[in-house]
This record gives structure tokens, sequence and C-alpha cells, in this order.
């Protein structure tokens, strides 16, 4: 029925796929590229609300609009709580309604994308800024707690704080514009010099963090920080100015050098002011 209602009229707008439960759909949606969701609340293998959670949790960037015979405002309001974008009672819906909800869902989760990009972004690189770096570091140290359960691989995080030396020089010599122009491109050589799976994020000035998940040692931080000042071999062009800069990288990880965002942040940290002492280097964190 709701194929044909979004079909009503010669309506071409959208091109529906059934699926007859919560796994095949979700299994549709490893696969295939979908635009919005029409989710039934009475499925043969998720009790109600359940199948909103599940799925928002799973395809977190992916609009749900819920469809369920219960007529209830308490119960279209957490379904919204937990990342429905919509609420469809079924003695209710037309073609027109149906149609209506699903691409409002679709501009209402495009608006949360964009607003938690804005919050979540540093606006001059467009990496994640201290609160998004901070929350991913959360839950890589619960990742690792987890894993750890399990066996010893996959238990260490690496935190690297990398801050630039004589930044301020740039600044004072060329502007800045130059400055930012330069921010910029560090970030760009970050992304290209570590792994999809890390973070990349900017605390603030010139000072940057990576997070490194899913490591069995700490030998592979080593190497990845070896690649990190590598990127500083090769001049900077920006605009009418080349400059060059080094970078000093202070490192912590995961259960040795503390087990809280709090502790581990400060170990890096530390580990950095070690390393600017000698510039263009790398300094673990040590207790000393």
């Amino acid at each position: 029925m709701i194929v044909e209602l979004l079909a009503a009229d010669g309506n071409t707008e959208y091109s529906p796929q059934q699926a007859d439960g919560l796994e095949t759909a979700l299994d549709y949606l490893a696969n295939e590229q979908f635009d919005v969701v029409l989710l039934d609340l009475t499925l043969p293998d998720a009790a109600g609300l359940e199948a909103i959670q599940e799925m928002a949790f799973i395809l977190p960037h992916l609009p749900i609009v819920v469809l369920t015979d219960i007529e209830d405002d308490a119960t279209a309001l957490q379904a919204v709580q937990l990342g429905a974008q919509d609420y469809l009672v079924k003695k209710r819906y037309t073609g027109m309604a149906i149609r209506r909800a699903l691409r409002y869902a679709i501009e209402r989760k495009r608006l949360e994308e964009r607003i938690f990009h804005m919050a979540t972004r540093d606006s001059l690189t467009q990496l994640p800024n201290r609160y998004l770096v901070l929350d991913r570091l959360t839950h890589a140290i619960d990742h690792a707690v987890r894993a750890a359960r399990g066996g010893p691989d996959g238990a260490i995080v690496g935190v690297m704080l990398l801050d630039l030396d004589n930044f301020k020089s740039v600044n004072d010599t060329s502007g800045h514009a130059t400055g930012d122009r330069l921010l910029v491109a560090v970030a760009e050589r970050l992304i290209i010099a570590t792994r999809r799976a890390d973070t990349i994020g900017r605390m603030g000035g010139d000072e940057f963090i990576v997070i490194l998940e899913d490591l069995n040692d700490s030998a592979a931080i080593e190497i990845a920080a070896q690649r990190l000042l590598g990127i500083f071999v090769t001049p900077f062009i920006l605009a009418e100015h080349t400059v060059q800069v080094t970078a000093s990288i202070g490192v912590s990880t995961y259960p040795s050098h503390g087990t809280t965002v709090e502790e581990l942040l400060k170990a890096a940290e530390i580990a950095m002011y070690a390393a600017k002492n000698e510039r263009n280097c790398f300094r673990f964190y040590t207790p000393a």
C-alpha cells in the first residue's frame, strides 16, 4: 500500500525497496545507498522502539521516519529522541503525507549534520576540534578496555600532541594570513600521513593531536611519529611565501601513561614540552 501511495499520480520522486525485517533492512543498507528509511515499529525481529535505536546507532547519518499504529505523543517524542526525524500513524497517512514526511526527514537530517559539523569542526582546517577530539579519545579508551578483556591485542591507544616550532615567527615575518595557510597545509599533510582509522584534530593555535587506535605495541606509534615528522621535510609553498617549519611531538599511551582522557593529554603535553627543548623530534612520556 505504501508503494502504491508513493507512486500515486505518477509520482516518481521515490523508488522504494521493501525489507521484511530489521536484519534484512540492515543488509540492504550495508550494500546499497539509500536516502531515507520508513521504519515500521511492528517488525518480526525487533520490538517497538528498539528498532529505531539499533538503526540510528549503526547508521547515524540516515534519516528515519517511523510508521506505527500507536497514536501517542509520548511515543512520538521518544521515537525522535532515539534518532527518528518524523513519525507517521498508519490510519492517518496518505501518499502526500508520506512523501512530505520523507522529504522533511531528509532535510532535517541534513540540517542536523550541518549544525553538528559547525559545532565539532575547526573553522580554519575543518579538522575535528577539541570537543570532538576529546569525545573520540573517550570512545577509543572504552574500546581499548573492551579489547583488553578479550586479550592483549588492540588494547593500546596512542596520543600524539604536535606543536609547530617557531610558528610565531611565521606570523610575525609573513603575516597571519600566511600563518593560517600554513596551518591548513599542515592539516592536509597530516591527513595524508595517517591511517583512515586515526583521528587528527586541532587543539587550538598551532597545536594538533593524533589519536591512534587498535595498536598491539608502542612500536607502531614510534613509526607513526617518525612519519609525521617526515611531512615537514618538504617546504610549504604558500601563495608568495615558501615556509620551512619543523614540529615537536609528545606521545603518551593507554594504559601505560594513563587510563583517562585527562591523564593521557597531560602526559602527552609534558612529553611535547620535553621535545620542544630539542625541536624537530618526538618524545614518549616518562615520569622523569
